[in-house]
């Protein structure tokens, strides 16, 4: 999206995505650290995940970024 808008969009609204989107991960990041939940397969032995993230769960980045 980052890239479309340095594209298309006018420059000031390029750089308040770009500072929306870095404040995003930089929040995100810190409250998972803060926060330190741990997943679902972390918590219990009984789950054999596939593959998954070994960061923790939450907050979730995805629902931010949203």
């Amino acid at each position: 999206m980052l890239v479309f808008s340095l594209l298309f969009a006018p420059r000031e609204k390029y750089f308040y995505y770009l500072t929306a989107y870095t404040l995003d991960k930089l929040y995100v990041g810190y409250f998972k650290l803060a926060y330190a939940e741990p997943r679902p397969y972390m918590a219990s032995g009984d789950i054999h995940p596939i593959s998954c993230s070994k960061a923790f769960g939450n907050p979730s980045g995805h629902s931010s970024a949203a």
